[in-house]
């Protein structure tokens, strides 16, 4: 499911548990065309799914892997997801 009004791609997986898999496209950070700023975005993203990581309660979003890092994506895992805020919203 592609999140609304977001560079997050968000994949539902079963491998050993359910999860759902946040991948961002590093490339989408390069049309800022400014190295300074695309090097910015990625940090400022780790930095606040560690931050997600520290929260433990049941009404938030639990990560159940770590942000993975490669050459063109980051990458966590959390709890499956049925649907953005934005989707829920657009139903009411």
């Amino acid at each position: 499911m592609h999140i609304p009004e977001s560079n997050w791609l968000s994949l539902d997986f079963l491998l050993l548990q359910e999860c759902s898999i946040f991948l961002f496209e590093k490339r989408c950070a390069e049309k800022l065309h400014k190295p300074k700023r695309k090097e910015t975005v990625t940090e400022l993203l780790r930095a606040s799914v560690k931050q997600l990581e520290r929260y433990r309660h049941p009404k938030m979003l639990q990560v159940i892997h770590p942000v993975e890092e490669c050459g063109e994506t980051l990458a966590f895992a959390t709890e499956p997801i049925l649907a953005s805020l934005a989707n829920v919203l657009a139903f009411q």
